[in-house]
């Protein structure tokens, strides 16, 4: 990583221990419950994973981002690993706006600007400078954690949020920005305590793989198991995704959140969404229709 990346790097880890720093308003505020190790906490997050076909949804939707602020409904459709289609009627039932995810495109029309948007995901990671994919997208839209491989090793704790699971390179970035390792939220105090940990971060990236970069952290209820927080941070992109889930319902034998926050930042800004779903449905006939009417323009950035 080049070293004009580093102030950008020390603000995502930041970032994260911020968010995971604040407990949810819904916690409970115990530790008693009987402890677990590390792998089983990973087979009971593999368990609980939403196991669908098809999932669709009515979400009302609010938007909090640097440059706008607004509240809308949508029409969710998900058909698991092939594509996600979302219809968005903020008022009267007219639709202004559409959107079409496939493996390996990404295109919307706006029917307010009378224009489409044709590309990959590519293009709309380097938009808005994350890394999103179709299969991450849907975790997060069904309440699955996010980027979870079972293959890592990972430590576990009881935590008042639920149990938590996390990457072992989290102490690691503990020590980069020299916090004690029973800290939950880490702030720098001043500038020379950020040129310690910008040297301490710079000495750790020359050792670390691509993968040494990328924390994972996890909270399971633990009541039902399933993963309530995750929290993913990449600091090669200075990247972070946190979600949180709530409000659960049982819908066709399979417990399913109804209400999410969801968070995506960089160093620079932030942009949060808090869904609302109703009238879920599991495994329906789902139609996804999309075309372009031929006086829209197209949207080139």
């Amino acid at each position: 990583m080049n070293s004009w990346h580093t102030p950008y790097v020390l603000a995502a880890v930041v970032g994260v221990f911020l968010i995971s720093g604040c407990k949810s308003p819904q916690a409970t505020a115990t530790r008693d419950y009987p402890p677990k190790t590390a792998d089983e906490l990973v087979a009971i997050a593999e368990q609980s994973k939403l196991d669908y076909k098809t999932f669709s949804a009515k979400v009302s939707v609010d938007l909090k981002a640097p440059d706008r602020s607004n509240s809308f409904r949508a029409t969710l459709r998900v058909n698991r690993d092939s594509a996600i289609w979302v219809s968005v009627s903020p008022a009267m039932g007219i639709e202004v706006f559409r959107l079409l995810c496939t493996v390996d495109s990404v295109k919307y029309i706006d029917k307010i600007k009378n224009q489409y948007f044709l590309g990959t995901y590519e293009k709309l990671n380097k938009l808005t400078n994350s890394e999103l994919t179709l299969e991450a997208l849907q975790d997060i839209l069904v309440g699955n954690p996010l980027y979870f491989n079972p293959d890592l090793k990972y430590r576990s704790k009881n935590d008042d949020e639920g149990y938590q699971l996390s990457t072992r390179n989290t102490n690691k970035l503990r020590r980069i920005v020299g916090a004690d390792r029973n800290e939950g939220v880490i702030i720098p105090t001043d500038t020379s305590e950020a040129d310690v940990n910008e040297r301490r971060l710079n000495r750790i990236q020359d050792k670390w793989e691509d993968e040494e970069l990328i924390v994972r952290q996890y909270w399971l209820d633990y009541t039902h198991g399933k993963v309530v927080h995750s929290i993913f941070t990449d600091l090669a992109s200075a990247l972070y995704l946190s979600a949180v889930y709530s409000d659960f319902e049982t819908i066709d034998n399979r417990l399913i959140p109804t209400k999410a926050v969801l968070e995506l930042g960089n160093t620079k800004e932030q942009a949060t969404f808090k869904l609302d779903y109703s009238r879920i449905k599991l495994n329906s006939s789902l139609n996804m229709p999309f075309s372009i009417p031929d006086k829209y323009e197209e949207v080139r950035n």
